[in-house]
């Protein structure tokens, strides 16, 4: 069972999502509308993304997805992608929002998998070249 929530408004609502992969979302959001990455940062367990995208004249949602899986590589990698669902804004206005996600799920996973307190995991942002060195 996948855990999830929903971003709305910068309130988070905890939701369950049906999966067998130790992965899930958080601030879950379905929608697939386009979205681009100005900046990420990693402090601590804090995942920070700045993200741009076109509207202003609706509630938009976004949501960091994991599989749950690693690639192989050295150090590894996790796929993640951030999720935006624009609601069907009609509006092009230029919007920027810095959002925060929780990689200890991330983290846990990792130290499960692998047997170890310590490590480092490339965060690789799906559909982009960006990239955070998440170590713990």
């Amino acid at each position: 069972m996948l855990l999830g929530a929903l971003l709305v408004g910068g309130t988070a609502l905890a939701q369950e999502v049906p999966g067998d992969s130790p992965g899930g979302c958080q601030e879950c959001s379905t929608g697939r509308d386009p979205i681009g990455i100005s900046e990420v940062s990693i402090s601590e367990d804090t995942l920070t993304v700045d993200v741009i995208y076109g509207g202003g004249c609706a509630l938009h949602t976004f949501g960091f997805e994991w599989d749950g899986r690693f690639q192989e590589s050295n150090p590894v990698r996790a796929s993640v992608l951030i999720a935006h669902d624009a609601h069907g804004d009609p509006c092009k206005a230029r919007v920027f929002k810095r959002l925060k996600f929780d990689l200890t799920q991330i983290k846990d996973q990792w130290r499960y998998q692998y047997k170890q307190e310590h490590g480092v995991v490339i965060i690789q942002f799906q559909d982009t070249d960006t990239t955070a060195h998440y170590q713990f």
